[in-house]
């Protein structure tokens, strides 16, 4: 006969077996490319130190108990026919129209519910104090040399748009020391990421140009598949994104811009 400790034993096994086992798979995508600090690494391969959306995705898993998060890393475009597939459930996008007639966003009353998104990417523009450059919202003066920009990024391509030529670097903490040492006229570099640097005194002699060089939000987008079979979950899942971001965005970025030091 079982006594009453291992029937108590064995039914909390058997609830958190069957909690495991309901547990709604969550295929989350990202890039396999590297865009430091949000992703690591160029490969298909999950790093332990994958970046801040793998990292958040993760953290959405312990959030909800409902999910089980299980990630996937491929070519983005191939990310995007999987999530129109429903072959996978997740990316961090920003919107596009496109994107919306396959996919869902948060909405409220027929807009975009900002107050739910994943992160505000702001790229600014940073320069050594003794620097004469200038920026007036669409172009620059004074400017004598490259910019450094984040590897991989679309900013290359709106620099050379403009006839700017671009230094690509695998992180912003490399690019303010390059600029340090004169091989480039000035950084552009995520807002957040580039804000905490200058928090370091070892860059105490860069300052950040206003306005911003360009500014987009970015959402968890769920594919439509997914919203439609689990119309439960989906709400639960952009309120903690949206917690999650207030909560922990700020100490993962710091931590990957130490990391990339």
């Amino acid at each position: 006969m079982l006594s009453s400790v291992n029937f108590t034993l064995l039914l909390t096994f058997a609830i958190a077996s069957s909690s495991a086992n309901a547990a709604t798979p969550f295929h989350a995508c990202y890039e396999d490319k590297n865009a430091f600090p949000y992703i690591v690494g160029n490969s298909e391969t999950i790093l332990a130190q994958p970046g801040v959306i793998p990292e958040i995705i993760l953290a959405l898993g312990r959030k909800i108990p409902e999910l089980k998060v299980q990630l996937l890393r491929m070519p983005w475009k191939r990310c995007l026919i999987s999530l129109q597939a429903g072959m996978t459930d997740v990316v961090v996008a920003s919107y596009s129209a496109d994107r919306a007639g396959y996919a869902a966003y948060p909405m409220l009353y027929g807009q975009l519910d900002t107050t739910l998104r994943f992160d505000t990417r702001s790229y600014a523009i940073y320069k050594l104090n003794t620097s004469p450059l200038q920026w007036d919202g669409q172009k620059f003066s004074q400017l004598n040399g490259a910019i450094g920009t984040p590897l991989g990024y679309s900013i290359v391509d709106d620099l050379k748009k403009m006839g700017i030529a671009a230094e690509e670097s695998p992180s912003a903490s490399n690019d303010f020391q390059k600029m340090q040492l004169g091989r480039v006229a000035a950084v552009i570099a995520q807002e957040k990421v580039g804000d905490l640097l200058l928090r370091q005194e070892r860059f105490g002699n860069i300052v950040k140009l206003t306005p911003l060089f360009t500014k987009k939000d970015y959402y968890v987008v769920l594919s439509k598949q997914f919203a439609s079979q689990h119309a439960g979950l989906v709400q639960k899942i952009w309120q903690a994104v949206s917690e999650l971001r207030e909560q922990e965005m700020d100490d993962m970025l710091l931590k990957y811009v130490n990391l990339g030091n």
